[in-house]
């Protein structure tokens, strides 16, 4: 009975060894997720591709919205969505999200010289026309 019981724990204690834990994303390492072109290029990208619409003088106007997103080590964008409640269901926040959506892939961010999955923040203060 000994034998068994420890062979039983033996096998247990391998197979929690073996079990592949997921690991969530990073919020920072050594070398963060980069846009093609750096930063400058970035928001260059938004400007060009953000479209909204001009909202009349009686309705409220969101002129701010934060997004966060995964880059994954292989620079694949994914899991784009408002970085708070208080973002959600706002024009603004359907508009960056949409073209988060449209970029082309990132160079991953690295950690112990290995390249790994990194949450990324994008925030946008806008001053859109009115009517």
């Amino acid at each position: 009975m000994k034998n068994f019981t420890l062979l039983l724990l033996a096998f247990f204690s391998f197979c929690n060894n073996n079990v592949q834990q997921k690991q969530e994303p990073y919020t920072v390492v050594e070398q963060m997720p980069s846009f093609p072109g750096g930063e400058t290029k970035l928001y260059q990208f938004i400007n060009r591709n953000l479209k909204y619409p001009v909202i009349p003088e009686d309705q409220e106007l969101a002129t701010k919205t934060v997004v966060r997103f995964t880059i994954t080590k292989t620079g694949e964008i994914k899991d784009v969505q408002p970085a708070m409640d208080k973002y959600k269901d706002l024009v603004l926040t359907d508009s960056l999200i949409a073209i988060i959506k449209r970029m082309p892939n990132w160079n991953p961010g690295k950690h112990n010289g290995k390249t790994v999955d990194v949450y990324y923040t994008i925030p946008l203060h806008i001053s859109p026309a009115r009517r």
